[in-house]
C-alpha cells in the first residue's frame, strides 16, 4: 500500500514538475550542453506560419494521436496498477491521458518547426504545401 501511494505522489510531482519547467527558463551550467530555446535563432513569423501549415496538411497532430492511441493501453495498466482501487482511480487515469494526449500533440509539433526550419527553404516549404493540396497530396496511404 506505501508503495502505490508513493507511486501516485511521484507520478503527482512528476506533472507538477513538468508544469513548472515548462515555464521556467533552464539554466545551462555546461557549455557542451545543447543551447536554450530562448538562444536559439528566432524563426522568421512567416516561415514559421508555412511550416505550420505544412504540418497540418501532412496530419502530424493525427500521427501524434495514433501514437497515443498505441500507447494508451499499457500506460492504462501500469498506472491502474500503481494507484490503489476505488471509485476515482479509472477518472484520474483517464484525465492524466487526456492531458497527455494534449500536451504530446504540442510538443511534437513545437519540437519539429526548428528542424522544418533548419531544413527547408521558404521555397521548399511552398512547393510542398502545394503538393499537399492537390488530390494526389490529399489521397490518403492504403
Amino acid at each position: 500500500m506505501k508503495i502505490r501511494v508513493l507511486a501516485v505522489v511521484l507520478l503527482l510531482a512528476g506533472c507538477a514538475l513538468a508544469q513548472t519547467s515548462r515555464t521556467a527558463a533552464p539554466a545551462v551550467t555546461d557549455p557542451a550542453a545543447q543551447t536554450p530555446a530562448a538562444a536559439q535563432p528566432k524563426i522568421d513569423p512567416a516561415k514559421e506560419a508555412d511550416i505550420r501549415k505544412l504540418m497540418q496538411l501532412t496530419g502530424v497532430e493525427n500521427l501524434s494521436g495514433q501514437m497515443m492511441s498505441n500507447m494508451e493501453p499499457s500506460m492504462k495498466a501500469t498506472l491502474t496498477q500503481a494507484f490503489p482501487p476505488g471509485d476515482y482511480r479509472a477518472q484520474l487515469i483517464d484525465l492524466f491521458l487526456a492531458k497527455l494526449r494534449g500536451k504530446v500533440s504540442v510538443a511534437i509539433v513545437e519540437a519539429a518547426v526548428p528542424t522544418y526550419d533548419k531544413y527547408f527553404t521558404d521555397e521548399e516549404l511552398h512547393q510542398l504545401m502545394a503538393f499537399y493540396e492537390t488530390a494526389v497530396g490529399k489521397r490518403p496511404l492504403p
